[in-house]
């Protein structure tokens, strides 16, 4: 059985920080993240979007999917970029060709407030005080709470080609459960 999981959550819910986590306690399951394909080939994920970068980075991202999915036992996480149902429609359905028997969709819900927290301090790491101010400011909270509302508009459901979505907080749970 060819199985994988697609993580889906806005910014800051803790996604990649449990995936990691599965990775270390799971070593057989393989994690491909678009980010940090996009970190691999180009040093960052914030690319101007007229330079095809992204659109090569995603290319990348389905090589080594489809590379992955060709074991005859395959476990992966993909973590992806993924904020409307088309898109992720779109992501069942390219796993399905590759190979993939089995998909369970992983919908964080981390409360707002916690999310917010988590994604200013990841992104003031290495950052100067005044870059560091600048994340804390009330427009960036509105941005935050803006993009945080649309994912959740976007709900994420098997009518999307999932055969199973577990809701995760990370906060309180463990990634043991929601391996099946």
């Amino acid at each position: 059985m060819r199985r994988a999981i697609v993580v889906a959550g806005p910014m800051g819910s803790g996604k990649t920080t449990f995936c990691r986590s599965t990775i270390a306690a799971n070593p057989g399951i393989t994690l491909i993240s678009r980010d940090d394909i996009l970190n691999e080939l180009f040093g960052t994920v914030w690319l101007n979007p007229y330079t095809g970068q992204h659109q090569y980075g995603e290319k990348v991202m389905w090589e080594r999917v489809a590379t992955a999915l060709q074991a005859e036992h395959a476990f992966i996480i993909l973590d992806t970029w993924n904020g409307s149902r088309e898109e992720r429609s779109k992501i069942t359905k390219n796993l399905r060709s590759f190979g993939a028997d089995w998909i369970a969709g992983w919908r964080f819900i981390t409360p707002e407030a916690i999310g917010l927290q988590w994604y200013i301090e990841r992104e003031s790491v290495g950052k100067d005080e005044k870059q560091i101010r600048a994340l804390k400011s009330p427009w960036r909270a509105e941005d935050y709470h803006h993009d945080y509302l649309l994912f959740h508009a976007h709900g994420v459901s098997e009518d999307q080609g999932f055969n199973v979505v577990h809701d995760i907080n990370p906060q309180q749970c463990s990634f043991l459960r929601y391996l099946k």
